[in-house]
């Protein structure tokens, strides 16, 4: 099973991202029981919004929808996300270019198991790019 929603999983998953979008659009706060959840490859923590900034990378541009258990427990809990962000923003990322801090975050996906060719701009049902 995979935990993407979308991405040639059935006319179910499709539905179920197209309604966690709308209601995301709509600013309607989300039923903790949702299905899916959209997680942003680029951290949201304001410890690490002027890196970000400083980079020209809008956060926002580059979220991918996960299965809700493995965003809460897999990615953010026990994979600790937002700690190889910090590490990564405290050594390396410091001196990276943009085109740099996007493979990091493209390799770290990956060890995720998450695709980072199904990303889509937040609030949006389209696909994005790189």
């Amino acid at each position: 099973m995979s935990n993407f929603v979308g991405g040639g999983e059935g006319e179910a998953a499709a539905e179920g991202r197209e309604a966690l979008l709308e209601a995301k659009t709509a600013g309607k706060e989300l039923e903790s029981t949702a299905v899916t959840q959209l997680h942003h490859i680029f951290p949201q923590s304001k410890n690490f919004r002027s890196f970000f900034t400083d980079k020209k990378i809008n956060i926002h541009n580059y979220t991918v929808p996960l299965e809700r258990r493995f965003h809460l427990s897999t990615v953010h809990g026990t994979g600790k996300w937002n700690d190889a962000w910090k590490t990564y923003i405290n050594g390396a990322g410091k001196s990276a270019t943009p085109e740099e801090v996007k493979a990091f975050a493209k390799d770290l996906s990956k060890r995720y198991g998450i695709d980072p060719e199904q990303i889509i701009k937040y609030g949006s049902r389209k696909p994005t790019s790189w």
